[in-house]
């Protein structure tokens, strides 16, 4: 079944959003070391290992995630906010519009349809 009407596709930070799924992806092996590492402390390494393991793991964490994470959603505001401007300028018209978007793409509708209640 084939929709109709005009399509259009917001590409969004390509670069920042592939950094931030590489960095998921690393994230998740991380959770795995620390599992194992969870495991060995109830052998004979346990004083070492648990003297260690949180405080590393939580640097690591914290490091990798938060940069690009807070980049992505001060970007979502203001990408938002273009996305408003063009959609009050009508340059598609009179026209229904439907937004769909997931992840950062929902914070940027989210930003959008919020700048919109704003300006009336």
């Amino acid at each position: 079944d084939e929709l109709e009407g005009d399509q259009y596709a917001l590409y969004f930070e390509p670069e920042m959003l592939r950094e931030l799924g590489s960095i998921l992806k690393m994230l998740a092996g991380e959770v795995l070391s620390t599992a194992t590492i969870q495991i060995l402390q109830y052998t004979m390494l346990h004083s070492l290992l648990s003297a260690l393991t949180w405080p590393l793991t939580l640097a690591k964490i914290g490091y990798l995630v938060d940069n690009p994470w807070s980049i992505g959603l001060d970007r979502t505001r203001k990408v938002g906010a273009i996305l408003a401007d063009v959609l009050l300028q009508r340059a598609q018209g009179y026209r229904p519009i439907t937004l769909v978007g997931y992840s950062l793409g929902a914070r940027v509708i989210f930003y959008c349809l919020l700048e919109q209640s704003q300006r009336g």
